[in-house]
């Protein structure tokens, strides 16, 4: 997003009035959460990526009272399985056998079980079981590999941002929880092979995973490895490719951001490999940019597990969030605006 398009899209809240029958449907306060002040540092830039370490203002956040889900997996903690033995497609099951809620974060994928799944959205899952919204990224395999699912990388940026404009537009259709997380798998699909086929990979069972493995890909990636150490007190980013800001992502502690940004970085990287290589743009752009949710009235919507799901729109961006007792604990924002993407 360029700083014209910046100014243009900061006037004046988005569906103001479709936002408020929402929330009003909802019965669910709009005042205890917000946009955070995101204050970014000078970016960091290899080739055509670069990324702009996000400071959180004010006093930190208290000590979490969850865990991600790579730490429940670790310790045991938690079972990701099919929802049944002969498993649905658009549904999962995690089970958490510990007393701390478990965070898992939109556009994580689960590998394994009868076939790779990503998160359409964040979700803080109580102890016991939940079903979880997901999307298969592994079209040519349904038979088990694996009794349970492990985490995988991130979904590729180009992925996560076509879902969150699925996951939004299925938010406004919907008032069953059921069905308002959802998104058009084939049109997942596509994606994936032409994913696959920009990075001219043949996955044999058309697994996104794959593309990630490829050693010509792993090789690539590697060249953003000095993006991987961030200053002290990071808790997310914002992002450029080919010289324009496309996205931002933030977790509510930097020990929790540490924790997934590798491989959130492997997913920004995979989509900027063949992008231009341009000057990033100035630290003030992106200051300008990580305000454009806080012009836009929030829309609060029940999620699936714990918490509140709150959105922001404008005609040139798309955040989201997930909020528990009014701490934002994920969010992202994306840019509607055509970016400079090789395709």
């Amino acid at each position: 997003m360029t700083a014209r398009a910046i100014d243009e899209a900061i006037p004046g809240p988005c569906n103001a009035t479709s936002h408020g029958e929402r929330n009003r449907l909802m019965n669910m306060p709009t005042h205890a959460v917000a946009w955070p002040t995101l204050i970014p540092e000078e970016p960091i830039q290899e080739g055509p990526l670069a990324v702009y370490p996000l400071l959180r203002a004010g006093a930190p956040p208290a000590e979490p009272t969850y865990l991600l889900l790579e730490e429940a997996l670790e310790a045991k903690l938690v079972e990701v399985t099919e929802i049944d033995q002969a498993g649905h497609v658009p549904t999962i099951a995690l089970i958490n056998n510990g007393v701390l809620p478990v965070l898992v974060v939109q556009g994580q994928e689960l590998v394994g079980a009868k076939q790779n799944r990503t998160l359409n959205v964040t979700i803080l899952a109580a102890p016991g079981r939940t079903e979880i919204p997901v999307t298969c990224v592994e079209r040519g395999r349904w038979g088990y590999n694996a009794a349970r699912f492990d985490s995988g990388n991130f979904e590729h940026y180009r992925l996560r941002r076509m879902k969150a404009e699925m996951v939004n537009a299925s938010v406004k259709r919907n008032l069953s929880k059921k069905a308002r997380y959802s998104v058009d798998q084939m049109a997942v699909w596509e994606e994936v092979d032409l994913e696959s086929a920009r990075h001219d990979v043949s996955p044999a069972t058309s697994a996104l995973n794959e593309v990630y493995s490829s050693p010509r890909v792993a090789a690539k990636l590697r060249d953003f490895d000095k993006l991987k150490k961030l200053p002290e007190g990071t808790v997310g980013v914002a992002i450029a490719m080919g010289g324009e800001l496309v996205a931002a992502e933030f977790l509510e502690t930097p020990e929790a951001f540490a924790a997934l940004w590798p491989n959130m970085l492997k997913g920004y990287g995979l989509s900027s490999i063949y992008a231009d290589e341009k000057a990033a743009p100035e630290r003030t752009h992106a200051q300008m940019f990580l305000t454009l949710p806080s012009s836009a009235e929030a829309s609060v919507d029940e999620p699936v597990g714990l918490g509140q799901d709150v959105r922001w729109e404008g005609p040139e961006f798309l955040a989201g969030a997930l909020a528990h007792e009014e701490r934002l604990l994920h969010g992202t924002m994306f840019t509607r605006r055509p970016d400079k993407e090789a395709r």
